[in-house]
């Protein structure tokens, strides 16, 4: 049966709910640390608070701030403000003072419900914003006496010092309130029902405002186009571990929890192993998660003492699913998982189809009251099937504006075909079947060589490596090839010996060869939204603020050396340790730059350059000339080449091999060791370099201690040329100390 468009326009967030309780009124709306609240409770609890907040002064279109983890009381208020005619903001509970100043002042929040533990920066808020009065609780308000004296007793459960007056009242004491008995009148299509705020995934949060015809729009579409005959009405269980200020999480537990008589566990924190014990003690059916929840489940140790048979579907959100999650969990569990795609701009979009397998990188089918239109994004002309483009949604059910914000608003959504379309700012494309398939965030495609390259894609093959618990792939600005592709990459734990190369190798065997990275680096975590989302955009502005900072620093040193060359010449050192960090293309072109105006005998220029940055082609030049360190230190004894390791020959990320031209000797013919006029003008081209990375930040170091032969076959260099030296050139790991110089009365002779 599908929606009547009647009961949408009359029935509100609350009625919806306050229907469910006549109808369930025993059963367990919400399962919270062990304690089952009953639908009749909850709404007599609900309807206390919105008593308490009309006692207050608050009325209809008033906005109430929801400043709290998710717990009973998350839900009682939220449900009491739907009764009252108010405006719900729910916020996250970690956000700072300065994060919920801005919230408040620009939603024009009078009251906030917070936790004892975040209320000290509400009270930094007072004065600066037009908050008058904070309702304060904590995760153990409504529970049980004795299990309220044993978490404090014990220490189990975190707490905060609240300072009272007359500002600040008790979430306890609201409930002694009489229950709001008189109907207040609400426009299901007009009024508000809650204003949620964006992520920050692109940029500030904005508030997004949403009526209750919004709400209960996407509980049916939800209840009757994706769950159906699934459902088992009044027995069956949901889990709600993600946090309910997000739209994902708020639209499933209203649709799949507050529902049917449903139940609802009510995580207050993603713990996994109690998440796991929740599972298995409740006999949950239902699940949503984000892929790293998926992930943390799997990769936790105890994962096989739980039995997690009663587990019938799973759903992810958030973010694409990485194919090896997603198979690893099949084989864990045997059950697909199903993926829902939505924002907090339109909420749920879509969903995948129960009992039909997902695509890998499918996001699901449009939900009945949503419509959805693949354009080019710069002529914004449909694409066709199959091709991508960028999404735009509309539903007549979802208000098309962010709130206050008229020119965020004008650049968000678009007028097409006489109808409003929210720009997601998503690639996707549209399978025959009328699957929509997620390509990236329009801000996530690198252009490289004229290519567009999905960062995601990129991160989901690295992900595929055994190694890899996270990566991400940003593009790194570059005037040659448009952006080149940087991953940044997470290891398990227990990771021994991986290295760039490996990875890129990994790549380069399952991506194009322009979708491979050029650079890897490690880090121990990735920048993460307040509800596990990756910030593609901090790690683009972090590489943004690094290349700037790092251009300043040349800029600087470069005016400095070219002020005094006498600094740069006394503070080179060589530098036999290097961190294996990309060197900006424009930078080498700056050595190289120095390298050819050395002066040559006869300015013959007997030079040429080979720019060597390949880790492979590193390697191998190591392994080359560590075959010939241990050669002179067993045939020649040169024993004090033991203490020197020339792992810098593969550390470094770029070596540039300086060849010779013997028969552009120049004028040499007197020289007694025959023609050797072209090694004196290489030898005045790789000073110039050296000093020319020094005066641009970098470290150096010549390296000679190798066999010809094998380097011109390593290198590709013909045999009328001579490999002279290797200029091994990159950022310095740690500080060069400086080795003793011999005094000028020791090597200088005069003839006068």
């Amino acid at each position: 049966m599908k929606s009547d468009l009647t009961t949408l326009e009359t029935e509100t967030t609350f009625t919806r709910f306050d229907r469910m309780s006549e109808m369930y009124p025993e059963n367990a709306a919400v399962v919270y640390l062990g304690k089952s609240y009953a639908y009749r409770d909850l709404r007599d609890m609900s309807e206390r608070f919105a008593g308490g907040l009309s006692d207050m002064g608050i009325g209809k279109g008033d906005r109430v701030m929801l400043y709290l983890a998710n717990s009973i009381q998350w839900v009682v208020a939220f449900l009491g403000i739907q009764k009252l005619g108010a405006v719900a903001v729910p916020v996250s509970p970690i956000y700072t003072s300065q994060e919920i100043e801005y919230m408040m002042n620009d939603a024009g929040a009078e009251t906030v419900v917070c936790m004892d533990t975040n209320f000290c920066y509400v009270q930094e808020t007072f004065g600066a914003t037009g908050l008058k009065r904070a309702i304060v609780t904590n995760l153990v308000d409504l529970l049980p006496a004795w299990k309220r004296v044993l978490g404090f007793l014990f220490d189990i459960l975190p707490s905060g010092k609240v300072d009272r007056d007359s500002r600040v009242v008790s979430f306890r004491s609201m409930l002694q309130h009489p229950p709001l008995q008189n109907t207040v009148h609400i426009d299901p299509a007009e009024d508000l029902s809650y204003i949620l705020y964006t992520g920050g995934t692109t940029g500030f949060p904005k508030g997004v405002p949403g009526t209750h015809i919004g709400m209960t729009s996407y509980v049916n579409d939800v209840t009757e186009d994706v769950a159906g005959d699934h459902i088992l009405e009044g027995k069956d269980t949901y889990i709600a571990i993600n946090p309910l200020f997000h739209i994902m999480a708020l639209g499933l537990f209203m649709s799949l929890g507050l529902n049917k008589g449903n139940t609802t566990m009510l995580m207050p924190f993603p713990q996994v192993d109690a998440i796991l014990e929740t599972i298995q003690r409740y006999g949950v059916r239902w699940i949503l998660g984000v892929p790293a929840l998926y992930r943390m489940i799997l990769e936790n140790d105890r994962l096989d003492r739980y039995d997690l048979t009663s587990l019938k579907y799973c759903y992810c959100g958030g973010d694409v699913l990485p194919e090896e999650v997603k198979e690893r969990w099949r084989e864990r569990c045997g059950l697909p998982i199903y993926q829902v795609y939505g924002s907090t701009e339109v909420g749920h979009v879509s969903y995948s189809k129960i009992g039909i397998e997902p695509s890998p990188r499918a996001i699901g089918f449009p939900l009945n009251s949503r419509e959805c239109l693949i354009v080019d994004p710069a002529t914004l002309q449909p694409v066709p099937q199959n091709e991508s483009g960028e999404l735009l949604v509309t539903s007549p059910y979802t208000l098309k504006e962010y709130y206050n914000k008229p020119e965020e608003t004008r650049k968000a959504y678009v007028e097409l075909h006489g109808k409003t379309w929210c720009r997601m700012g998503d690639f996707v494309s549209r399978e025959d079947s009328g699957e929509l398939i997620y390509v990236e965030r329009s801000a996530d495609i690198i252009k490289h060589k004229g290519y567009r390259v999905s960062a995601s894609e990129v991160e989901a093959i690295l992900q595929d490596h055994p190694t890899v618990i996270g990566a991400c792939v940003v593009g790194i600005p570059d005037r040659r090839v448009g952006e080149r592709i940087k991953a940044i990459v997470v290891l398990k734990e227990d990771a021994r010996g991986v290295g760039g190369a490996e990875l890129i190798n990994f790549c380069r065997e399952r991506l194009a060869p322009y979708k491979v990275p050029g650079y890897i680096e490690f880090r121990d975590m990735l920048p993460k939204s307040k509800v596990g989302k990756l910030l593609r955009r901090e790690v683009r502005d972090d590489e943004k603020r690094r290349m700037a900072k790092e251009k300043q620093k040349h800029f600087t040193k470069e005016r400095r050396a070219g002020m005094d060359l006498f600094v740069a010449i006394q503070e080179r050192r060589s530098c036999r340790a290097f961190i294996d960090e990309p060197v900006a293309e424009d930078i080498i072109g700056q050595i190289l730059e120095s390298a050819v105006w050395a002066p040559s005998p006869a300015n013959a220029q007997p030079w040429e350059f080979t720019v060597v940055t390949s880790p492979e082609k590193r390697k191998e030049i190591h392994a080359e000339g560590e075959r010939c360190r241990q050669w002179a230190i067993g045939a020649s004894g040169w024993k004090w080449l033991e203490k020197y390791s020339l792992d810098f020959l593969s550390q470094a990320p770029v070596i540039i091999a300086v060849t010779g031209n013997p028969e552009k000797t120049g004028m040499d013919m007197f020289q007694e060791e025959g023609t050797v006029g072209y090694q004196h003008a290489c030898a005045a081209a790789i000073q110039n370099m050296l000093l020319s990375a020094h005066a641009l930040g970098l470290g150096s170091l010549w390296f000679t201690l190798f066999d010809k032969a094998p380097m011109r076959k390593i290198l590709d260099i013909p045999d009328e040329k001579t490999p002279i030296a290797l200029v091994c050139i990159g950022k310095p790991a740690g500080d060069v100390q400086p080795v003793p110089r011999k005094s000028l009365e020791k090597v200088v002779r005069y003839i006068r």
